[in-house]
């Protein structure tokens, strides 16, 4: 899926009163086991990708027993399954990413090329008050302070356009001073994704170390 992976769904689904116990079917080509060590993913059923004529009974399967089953999630087509290579090799890539983001002191946020977050780590969600799930998919300028909105909002349309402009902020959010350091990842001379580091400038961090 874009912009999220299927444990952070679960997660966010989980976290809503009125989605909690929305079931959920998941289709895959990653391997079993590969699916099973993702954190926080479930499924009512696992249904393996692969040729139409073979993945569209299997799903249809899986949609008509959605609530019949014991707590024991059903498995539909893994019989001879071999996992696609380089979508195993982008899993392990994602989870180190994940472990380094989850463990620098810094604030990192990620933004498409729409200016939305797409990814944020646990430093920036304590630098900014905010949840992972009330950042993921907010206009980057709107996830700061009233006072400085516009100014991150040119900021990130300069540099999406190739400006030379500068790349780094001092803002204020609770109460502490920010410096933020905008970097956009290109692709084609076109910015694909826009990586923000938030660095506390007190020296102090709300988060325990």
């Amino acid at each position: 899926m874009p912009k999220i992976d299927g444990a952070r769904l679960c997660r966010y689904l989980e976290a809503d009163p009125q989605l909690a116990r929305t079931p959920i079917i998941v289709f895959s080509s990653l391997a079993a086991p590969d699916l099973l060590a993702l954190p926080g993913l479930r499924g009512e059923a696992f249904v393996a990708k692969g040729p139409l004529p073979v993945v569209v009974p299997n799903l249809l399967e899986a949609l008509a027993k959605v609530g019949q089953g014991d707590g024991e999630p059903r498995v539909y087509g893994y019989e001879g399954f071999r996992p696609r290579q380089v979508v195993a090799e982008l899993l392990h890539l994602k989870q180190q990413q994940d472990l380094l983001l989850r463990h620098i002191r810094d604030g990192v946020l990620l933004a498409d090329r729409a200016g939305r977050v797409t990814e944020s780590n646990p430093a920036a969600e304590a630098l900014l008050g905010a949840s992972e799930r009330s950042l993921i998919g907010r206009p980057l300028h709107e996830v700061f302070e009233p006072a400085h909105r516009a100014a991150v909002r040119r900021l990130w349309e300069g540099l999406a356009q190739g400006s030379e402009a500068s790349d780094c902020l001092t803002v204020h959010q609770e109460g502490r001073p920010l410096r933020v350091r905008f970097s956009p990842v290109s692709s084609r001379s076109a910015p694909t994704t826009l990586v923000l580091i938030l660095t506390d400038l007190t020296g102090t961090h709300p988060l325990s170390w």
